[in-house]
């Protein structure tokens, strides 16, 4: 059975004639509705750079009824959020090639940074890519960062608490266990292998690593110059610019960093 899907509806009806550029905003932490991308979003359209911006499943108007401001109620509802988005933006620039937008870049602040490298990675066309103060996998704010102290963390029985196999870099489970008595550290080490499958350096190379800009804080305290860097590296001969601020300032007064370095990133392909 054939339907259309319900974003269908926003999609424009006219499209370019020439070629033209268009950039996918994805959200960050937080993010519900779409008023700060727009700010992002809406000077480029003097560059001749046409946007779509996605609401985040979880997010807006596509929030589950339960689910209070951001607070995802289900650990799998943060990768199901990924998955989803990923998805989609892949889909979006699917159909942006088919009506005529020859150069696409995917974008997005924090969580959408990472998102945005994700769909870089595994897009089948050439794609620009601008991550902004973007780690390089969910477990580096989740597990080692300060979203930490926000998770609510249900106390483990200890009848339940098993070792913990580390798997090698050949990816096979190494032999040796390791029992953790502590609680706390056991689950904070479970959660931050279920986050491992959103390593973005686990990823494939995306087809134009080069035409990827990256911008970081250099006071941010949620993401590492480290990660950052980490993740900047599996992009290889892309830029990366470090600004002076920290994960919100940033965004508050480098908001102009942010739209050159997607311009940037355009140009490159």
């Amino acid at each position: 059975m054939l339907f259309e899907p319900a974003p269908a509806q926003y999609y424009p009806t006219s499209h370019p004639t020439i070629t033209s550029h268009l950039t996918i905003h994805l959200a960050g932490t937080g993010d519900h509705g779409f008023m700060r991308r727009h700010l992002i979003a809406l000077p480029l359209v003097a560059d001749g750079v046409a946007s779509v911006i996605l609401e985040s499943p979880y997010y807006g108007r596509r929030k589950p009824i339960r689910q209070v401001r951001s607070k995802l109620l289900h650990v799998c509802d943060l990768l199901v959020l990924g998955f989803t988005t990923i998805a989609e933006s892949l889909h979006l620039l699917r159909w942006a090639k088919h009506n005529g937008y020859h150069r696409s870049c995917v974008s997005g602040f924090s969580m959408g940074g990472v998102h945005a490298a994700m769909v870089a990675c595994l897009s089948p066309e050439p794609v620009a890519c601008s991550p902004h103060l973007a780690p390089h996998s969910a477990s580096e704010p989740f597990c080692n960062g300060p979203l930490w102290q926000g998770t609510r963390l249900y106390r483990t029985p200890r009848d339940f608490i098993r070792p913990v196999s580390f798997q090698s870099e050949h990816g096979r489970l190494d032999d040796v266990n390791v029992p953790y008595e502590n609680e706390l550290e056991a689950t904070r080490l479970r959660l931050e292998r279920a986050f491992s499958i959103t390593d973005v350096t686990k990823f494939p190379k995306p087809l134009r690593p080069d035409a990827a800009v990256f911008v970081v804080g250099r006071y941010d305290r949620y993401v590492s110059l480290d990660s950052a860097s980490r993740l900047q590296s599996h992009f290889d001969g892309s830029q990366i610019h470090i600004v002076d601020g920290g994960h919100v300032s940033s965004f508050l007064m480098y908001q102009d960093w942010f739209r050159s370095a997607v311009l940037a990133s355009l140009s490159k392909l």
